[in-house]
């Protein structure tokens, strides 16, 4: 299994589970206990820095608007 080509996506997608706090693969948990699916395991295991980074970019262009 390659977590980087997102061969996984095949079995159901990458997910990250809330719950566990880390990558699955298929439909494992609870469904409102998930965030995905994502083509790679890479990508769902950085869910939150992918969020984060959005965030302080509607911030920034929030404080722009602002001025």
């Amino acid at each position: 299994m390659d977590t980087h080509t997102g061969e996984g996506a095949r079995d159901g997608g990458w997910w990250w589970c809330l719950t566990h706090e880390t990558v699955e693969q298929g439909s494992t948990c609870r469904a409102q206990d998930r965030l995905g699916p994502y083509p790679t395991a890479d990508a769902a295991r950085d869910w939150k820095a992918r969020r984060d980074a959005r965030e302080e970019a509607w911030e920034a262009e929030d404080e722009r608007w602002e001025s």
